[in-house]
Order: C-alpha cells, then sequence, then structure tokens
C-alpha cells in the first residue's frame, strides 16, 4: 500500500484530520531561547517546543499568546512582530502554527508540571522537538541576514513518522 501525498489526501474521501491554530512565543533573552518539554500526559509527551498553545474561537493572536504565557509559565508578555508561520500536518492534527517575537515582562513558573529551558540555538538543536518546530530551529539556525524583514520564511511540513 503506497502513502498519498497531503494534496491526494484532500482529494481523497477519508475524514482530514481537524485544523487547529497555534501560536507561539519566541523569547529571547542573552542569547537563549525559552521553551518548555511536554508534561506526561498529553500529546508528544517529552518533546520539547516553545510556549504557546491554541487560539480558541473569537480570539486575537495577541490574546492567546498572552493566555497561553499566562497559564502556561505564569508570564506577562508583551506580543511583538510575527516571526514565522507553517503548517504541519500530523496523522491526527494539522497544526497551523505562528510564532510572534516576545518580550517577557516578568519572572517565568512552569504551572503545568512542565520542565523548562533557556537554550541557545545549540542546544536548541540537541532537544527533542515537537515535529511542528523543528523549521523553525532550523530558522532560527541560519544567519540573520537570511530573513527579510525580521520574517523568517514561512514553510508547510509534515509528520516524519
Amino acid at each position: 500500500m503506497s502513502e498519498l501525498s497531503h494534496s491526494d489526501a484532500l482529494n481523497s474521501k477519508q475524514p482530514q484530520p481537524p485544523e487547529v491554530t497555534v501560536v507561539a512565543a519566541l523569547m529571547k533573552d542573552n542569547g537563549r531561547y525559552l521553551v518548555a518539554c511536554r508534561p506526561a500526559g498529553k500529546a508528544r509527551a517529552g518533546l520539547w517546543e516553545f510556549i504557546g498553545g491554541k487560539v480558541e474561537p473569537g480570539e486575537t493572536d495577541e490574546a492567546a499568546l498572552k493566555r497561553e504565557c499566562r497559564e502556561e509559565v505564569a508570564a506577562l508578555v508583551e506580543v511583538g512582530a510575527l516571526a514565522s508561520q507553517l503548517t504541519h500536518y500530523y496523522p491526527d492534527l494539522t497544526v497551523k502554527l505562528k510564532v510572534y517575537h516576545c518580550k517577557l515582562r516578568s519572572a517565568v513558573h512552569a504551572q503545568e508540571g512542565q520542565q523548562l529551558c533557556w537554550a541557545t540555538i545549540a542546544e536548541l538543536n540537541s532537544l527533542p522537538f515537537c515535529p511542528a518546530d523543528k523549521p523553525l530551529i532550523r530558522q532560527l539556525s541560519e544567519p540573520a541576514g537570511t530573513r527579510r524583514d525580521g520574517l523568517i520564511v514561512a514553510e508547510d511540513t509534515h509528520d516524519e513518522t
């Protein structure tokens, strides 16, 4: 049995996985980025990700990101410009990920039993990340001059499994 491409799957009669819009915070301090390890009991447990979560119906990206930062790490943030956006196709879920530059305006404290880490780009590359976040880490590894107007190039990705 052969695998279907994403476009073939869209044109088939098979039910499609749900689609969610997710926002994430790109918070940098002294050359390190704030990331969290997904706790046991959650989908993709044990994998690292940037702080963020689902945008609720009627909620703006900015409001969702501020809410998620409060809920996950008890942090107040100032949401800045869009840094990257991509779509990732997990077998069970399609994620439209929007990543924003954010300034941290308070201390952080894990609220959901997750491990937090401030990591350099080299350290980010060594951590097991959620597949949807991996393109962002590759983009962060590129020289700053390759980005236009601070916007990292967007791309679509598929789960590696």
